[in-house]
């Protein structure tokens, strides 16, 4: 059920809800995709009560084809993502900041083209997204609390 568990010591798990549908009319790029809305538990055990994927209306998301799956996730919170849970997705280079002395390392995709298309909150609300245990579809809601910090820009409400 968990599509990424970051740490095996720790309760929180990256949690993906399938997309109950083909998702070909954000972007023709997903028809035949498997899309999965990713959100963070800190609990999972809490998952049966959580029905419902959050998004925040005015936030923009990306869809990222990680393999086996297409994962959606608030763009500001990709890389974040990609490192605890794919980091063969990502390079570490020397980056040089202005005014300091020393380059430092930064993370940057492997393979910028797995971005398969962009989609504001307000476009992913009412589609269809199943629940990972219960099987039960219902529609990404929006919410103006879904916030960036932690996680991944959506909640599990």
């Amino acid at each position: 059920m968990d599509w990424c568990l970051n740490d095996p010591d720790s309760p929180v798990a990256y949690l993906a809800f399938d997309a109950g549908g083909d998702l070909e009319a954000l972007s023709s790029s997903l028809k035949g995709k498997r899309v999965s809305f990713v959100t963070c538990a800190a609990t999972p055990v809490t998952l049966p009560e959580e029905l419902e994927i959050a998004v925040h209306p005015e936030l923009e998301y990306v869809l990222y084809d990680v393999g086996e799956r297409v994962i959606c996730v608030a763009k500001d919170q990709l890389p974040g993502v990609l490192a605890e849970c794919r980091a063969e997705h990502l390079i570490i280079r020397e980056v040089k900041l202005s005014g300091q002395a020393e380059p430092v390392p930064g993370a940057v995709m492997a393979d910028p083209t797995r971005i398969l298309a962009y989609a504001s909150g307000a476009d992913l609300v009412g589609l269809p997204c199943r629940h990972p245990r219960s099987g039960r579809i219902s529609a990404v809601v929006a919410d103006e609390r879904v916030a960036l910090e932690p996680g991944t820009g959506l909640r599990l409400r």
